[in-house]
């Protein structure tokens, strides 16, 4: 049983800043990770520390790819301050939310480019800092995560498995971790649409999925966050990324010198 006390240790924060991140619209992963940070942080008395990335897989529960990606989110909309080197990283909480920035509704990883045959190598990029063992396309395993009951005094108990997951399952697991917490592994439309691409493209078919997910919430992207959306709309998909990447080299093309 339970029994918390605040003699065995208490996180002190300002109402005020407690009050800006109830109101913040967080990720799952976002809220999960920034909770950790304050523990590790106002929960010793500090205003910053050094943080691994295991310290955060194992705090969260999180995997290290997903905590990597996260916690860049959480950098670039200024809610964390993140120092010290690659190796050693230091990170603290940005308590003037006035400075927080507000980032397109369902960005979840970097911006990628599709050019003429498939989606770019990389779309998924290490995250610099941090941990170097957070790799692009590191989606090889789910915790499966079962809970049963007994009989005998109707208590509940969590069984953990992991397993290697098909290429279908790799698919569904990009959009289940990134932008559809709710999607059901079992609905055979997405199913099928997954391995309908892993057949179509099985060299670029996981880096697709990427892309699709890393604009999500971009102006003129289109919605794409089932396995079945990507399959349906590959051809709006091209469209956006080749006027994306027309954008990108008329950009680069200017002088702004003259």
């Amino acid at each position: 049983m339970a029994n918390p006390q605040i003699e065995n240790g208490f996180t002190k924060i300002a109402n005020e800043l407690y009050d800006a991140i109830v109101r913040w619209h967080f990720s799952s992963y976002e809220y999960r990770v920034l909770i950790f940070l304050i523990r590790k942080t106002y929960g010793w008395g500090k205003k910053e520390d050094w943080i691994s990335l295991s310290q955060f897989v194992a705090g969260t529960n999180i995997r290290e790819n997903h905590i990597c990606r996260t916690i860049k989110l959480l950098v670039d909309q200024k809610i964390i301050v993140k120092a010290g080197s690659r190796s050693k990283p230091l990170y603290g909480v940005q308590k003037d939310f006035d400075l927080w920035v507000k980032l397109p509704k369902g960005v979840r990883s970097h911006h990628a480019k599709l050019p003429k045959g498939g989606v770019q190598k990389g779309v998924i990029q290490d995250v610099k800092g941090g941990n170097s063992r957070c790799k692009r396309g590191e989606i090889q395993k789910k915790l499966i995560t079962k809970e049963t009951f007994t009989k005998e005094n109707g208590a509940s108990a969590v069984e953990k498995k992991e397993r290697i997951l098909s290429p279908s399952e790799q698919i569904m697991d990009i959009f289940y971790q990134t932008v559809n917490p709710g999607l059901n592994w079992g609905n055979k439309t997405n199913r099928s649409a997954a391995e309908w691409i892993i057949k179509k493209f099985p060299n670029d078919a996981l880096r697709m999925a990427e892309a699709a997910c890393s604009i999500q919430g971009k102006p003129y992207a289109p919605t794409v966050t089932t396995p079945y959306q990507l399959k349906e709309k590959l051809g709006e998909l091209k469209i956006y990324f080749e006027r994306e990447k027309n954008k990108l080299n008329q950009f680069k093309g200017k002088n702004y010198d003259e």
